[in-house]
């Protein structure tokens, strides 16, 4: 972490802004996923 790669948040402290875009980007990218995805078939009732 260098000062020109960090973020100060308010609440947490410092950050550093590529460890977040990497775990931001994932975080998203399974999360359009999940949205994206077609609905499981349900089984009918024998």
């Amino acid at each position: 972490m260098t000062r020109a790669n960090t973020y100060q948040h308010p609440a947490k402290g410092p950050e550093c802004r590529e460890c977040k875009r990497n775990y931001m980007r994932g975080y998203m990218r399974k999360l359009r996923a999940k949205l994206t995805a077609k609905p499981k078939r349900r089984r009918r009732p024998a």
